[in-house]
């Protein structure tokens, strides 16, 4: 990565996104680029869907069963993931930034893997397995900039 690369630090957690950006030459200068909630993740499961789960009979009894289908939340986290992922990889086309740092909770960070598209992988240059978006903003930089320090 040349001298005065942009460093994109993306910051998600299902519900929630910063992004941020600094130049590699001063890594203290971070400054916002994107803040986005997803009001449709942060809802409860049972406010996500209207109806009751189907019901199906017992083979050996008149008992019946709730059948189980996807849940809801998890399937609006990952569609939020998927739209972040989309704003990454329109970014990449467009040479926005130079490298990629994402910091998610574990399973969050792998479902963002996933979703990002080669050109955005190919700038990919680190990878924090933590949630950080709760954090003050000053910690919150300096926390970042030690990760690109050199």
């Amino acid at each position: 990565m040349h001298r005065h690369a942009i460093i994109w630090f993306v910051l998600v957690d299902g519900a929630k996104t910063r992004i941020l950006r600094c130049r590699s030459s001063d890594p203290d200068g971070i400054e916002v680029v994107l803040e986005e909630d997803s009001r449709e993740a942060e809802l409860r499961a049972h406010d996500l869907v209207t109806d009751r789960p189907g019901r199906s009979y017992e083979s050996a009894s008149p008992l019946r069963h709730a059948v189980g289908g996807p849940d809801p939340h998890e399937a609006a986290m990952e569609r939020f993931e998927a739209g972040v992922a989309d704003i990454i990889d329109r970014a990449a086309s467009q040479d926005r930034f130079d490298g990629l740092v994402l910091v998610a909770p574990p399973r969050v960070l792998g479902r963002m893997r996933q979703a990002l598209g080669a050109r955005a992988r190919e700038r990919l240059i680190l990878e924090e397995g933590k949630d950080l978006l709760g954090l003050p903003d000053a910690e919150l930089k300096s926390r970042l900039s030690a990760l690109v320090a050199p």
